[in-house]
């Protein structure tokens, strides 16, 4: 059904029907109550991608999981599509979730995306190290908002992100209040943003409370996790504490120390950042630095979703997280609790 057979029926232009379905003043009100109830009767569906079109919307925003298959298996894009599905439910914007593996065939992507009009604007995840797809889209002007933001990079861009050294800070205190004095911080080698900042704000805090660091580097994944921790254990002057920069990194590693027949929180205790629901109900329950993944995403579809009717200065966002105890962490075993460690950081 048409535009024009509305048109016909009614005796009016196809002009006025199209201006009084979409809604423009100009079109008297009982005009546009004829044509709204014309185009119910003949169950008339608008040609959205004509209406996306005429606008100069695609009415989409799109989000583009790195890593390809696999990298729906990482909660936290998992929790960003939720939290962008909130925001976006119950308006006429949809939410367009790809994926694609790093390198070339990623560069393609976003250049498919963006230059085929198909969104308004980009949810970036997971900033790296002379990120390729910051360079791209800064280039071309292309509306988005990155998680993590690349202190060198030479354009100013939109960004939300946590109070890193804030969060860190406050889960070396907590350890040090239950008396350790070595801590590892089990990280990735590969070149994330994030990954870097954890480890800066780690030394920071450690450096502050007088306690001795360690830091190992694997991959953003349970095994990896479980075999740094596996290292550690082997040490025979092991740290007394882990904090994992990630949720996979802490479930790989809770698991290896279980393995080792050792116990979760007097033997080795563990912090994750993250908060991942499942690790509340692991065994033991893990201590977490909770991040407001929804929360942040959700800010930022209101970004984008502004971005479509005006150009402002790029947003900077940064987020308080929560110290989540729980019983991952405890006071080494032999050791009581300190009292005599300087808590200022």
């Amino acid at each position: 059904m048409s535009l024009r057979q509305i048109a016909q029926s009614l005796g009016v232009s196809i002009t006025t029907v199209s201006r009084a379905l979409a809604g423009y003043s100009d079109v008297s009100a009982a005009t546009r109550e004829r044509v709204v109830a014309e185009a119910h009767r003949i169950k008339y569906v608008p040609n959205e991608v004509a209406r996306r079109l005429q606008r100069g919307r695609a009415d989409g925003i799109g989000f583009i999981v790195p890593g390809g298959a696999r990298g729906f298996d990482d909660r936290y894009f998992l929790n960003m599509v939720e939290g962008a599905w909130w925001r976006l439910s119950g308006t006429e914007v949809d939410l367009l979730v790809l994926s694609s593996d790093q390198g070339p065939t990623e560069a393609l992507t976003y250049r498919r995306i963006v230059e085929g009009g198909r969104v308004d604007g980009l949810l970036v995840p997971r900033i790296r190290e002379n990120d390729s797809r910051i360079d791209y889209l800064c280039e071309v002007g292309f509306p988005f908002i990155a998680f993590g933001a690349e202190p060198s990079h030479p354009k100013a861009y939109a960004y939300v992100d946590i109070d890193t050294e804030a969060a860190t800070a406050e889960a070396m205190r907590h350890l040090a209040e239950l008396g350790h004095r070595s801590v590892a911080l089990l990280s990735s080698d590969e070149p994330m943003v994030f990954a870097r900042s954890r480890e800066a704000a780690f030394l920071k805090a450690a450096a502050g409370l007088g306690i001795s660091t360690t830091i190992l580097c694997g991959k953003l994944a349970e095994a990896s996790g479980f075999a740094m921790m596996s290292e550690l254990l082997a040490r025979p002057d092991r740290p007394t504490a882990a904090i994992s920069i990630t949720d996979r990194i802490g479930i790989g590693a809770v698991r290896a120390v279980r393995e080792h027949g050792l116990t979760v929180g007097p033997d080795m205790s563990v912090i994750t950042f993250g908060d991942n629901p499942v690790v509340a109900f692991m065994h033991p329950p893990m201590t977490a630095i909770s991040i407001p993944v929804q929360a942040m995403t959700a800010h930022a579809v209101d970004y984008l979703l502004a971005r479509r009717d005006r150009a402002d200065a790029p947003l900077t966002r940064i987020w308080k997280t929560e110290l989540i105890v729980r019983e991952s962490t405890a006071a080494p075993r032999g050791r009581s609790l300190a009292s005599d460690l300087p808590l200022a950081v």
